[in-house]
């Protein structure tokens, strides 16, 4: 499914550019919410992948923000918003230091808005 095809750290794109991985790795997620549903854990949203920009030595991913937005627009947020709509979809959940350009670059190319109700970023100070 990575590019990489190794849990730990990760290629640029994080994603094998194969549509079939992305729409795995989105209904994936969707069956993940729904087995904690059975458990009556509540979630109010998910980041689509912690730290985008950092290929750690530990599970990862790399994301672009295009990434992001054209990962939530044409799989993730099709199907949350089927099985789970009450999930919120939260992009670039990072450092402080590009979210404002990274917001701007998911806002573009018809992103779903509906679906990415917020930008996170992560601050150590």
């Amino acid at each position: 499914m990575k590019s990489n095809d190794a849990m730990t750290s990760s290629y640029a794109p994080g994603l094998k550019s194969d549509e079939r991985y992305h729409d795995a790795w989105a209904r994936y997620l969707s069956k993940w919410f729904t087995s904690m549903k059975a458990y009556d854990v509540p979630f109010w949203g998910m980041t689509v992948q912690n730290e985008p920009e950092y290929a750690a030595p530990w599970e990862a991913c790399l994301y672009t923000a295009e990434q992001q937005r054209d990962f939530v627009r044409d799989h993730l947020g099709p199907v949350l918003k089927k099985d789970h709509p009450e999930i919120n979809i939260i992009i670039f959940d990072h450092n402080k230091d590009h979210v404002v350009e990274s917001a701007h670059r998911a806002d573009s190319g018809g992103f779903a808005a509906d679906r990415a109700a917020r930008t996170a970023r992560t601050s150590l100070a």
